[in-house]
């Protein structure tokens, strides 16, 4: 779900402006959120770091752009298909996790002006930028019945973009999926936490705090243990449950507006990359 609905409607939100503006207010967002992390101590650094990444954003945009095609291409295949499977979802999930790899691995000189920058001080602003993020999301924990109506509502945002609406019956679909899996999202905070924690403990062995980003960020197994894996495993079939059940609950409205929304998003994008 991480990967494909937030892919989606990351994508989709600014397919129908201009890609190039929401390709660059997505790089200045993650510039600024490197910036809250890392609370960078010099002029000096923060132009360095600011340089390197607007470079590579600007020089990879194509690469990053022809991915995303190619995804989007592929949803097209299946979604015209007589009948959709499980198999073609699943499949489809791969081809996006494969993007999301060789997206990351384009950004790897960023990952190292990042992480090489880190001294004493960015590590400490870094230890409290990763407590209060988690003291944030297990806030949110408290009041489990606003947290589920969150990852509801992220879901149908996305449903109501392709769809245009959401019926009832689909809504009650998403209701369902959200709570049957409601401890594999409470388990991605923990996750996170992991990760906070092996980063800050590498520290100061930049090469390897380098190496454990980009397997994070990318999806490298070899970074999750097998108790995450099969979690996660498990969860993606219940994804490709949840997309059978919307399609096959779907109006020829709603069908049709999938379409011309995917057809826009294509063409778009094969325009940005000419």
């Amino acid at each position: 779900m991480k990967y494909i609905l937030l892919f989606l409607c990351l994508l989709s939100s600014v397919a129908c402006t201009k890609l190039s503006i929401g390709y660059s207010l997505g790089s200045r967002q993650i510039k600024g959120r490197i910036q809250d992390s890392f609370d960078f101590d010099t002029k000096k650094k923060r132009y360095e770091i600011d340089s390197t990444l607007s470079e590579q954003f600007d020089s990879h945009k194509n690469k990053v752009f022809a991915e995303f095609l190619d995804c989007f291409e592929n949803l097209n295949l299946i979604a015209n298909q007589k009948k959709i499977s499980e198999e073609d979802l699943l499949k489809l999930y791969d081809r996006v996790k494969t993007a999301q790899v060789k997206n990351i691995g384009l950004f790897k000189e960023s990952f190292k002006k990042v992480v090489f920058s880190i001294e004493d001080h960015e590590l400490n602003s870094f230890k409290k930028y990763s407590s209060d993020k988690t003291n944030e999301f297990r806030k949110k924990l408290e009041n489990e019945t606003r947290f589920i109506e969150e990852k509801q509502e992220n879901i149908e945002k996305t449903i109501r973009f392709f769809f245009d609406d959401i019926s009832d019956d689909q809504r009650k679909i998403v209701q369902e999926f959200v709570n049957k899996n409601i401890k594999f999202y409470k388990n991605q905070i923990e996750v996170r936490k992991g990760f906070f924690d092996n980063f800050i403990k590498l520290y100061p062995d930049h090469q390897k705090m380098m190496e454990l980003a980009i397997g994070y960020y990318s999806g490298d197994q070899l970074y999750r243990d097998l108790d995450y894996i099969k979690e996660r495993q498990a969860f993606e079939k219940e994804v490709a449950g949840l997309i059978l059940k919307i399609w096959d609950n779907s109006s020829l409205k709603q069908r049709k507006n999938f379409f011309e929304v995917l057809s826009e998003i294509i063409l778009n994008l094969k325009n940005e990359i000419k």
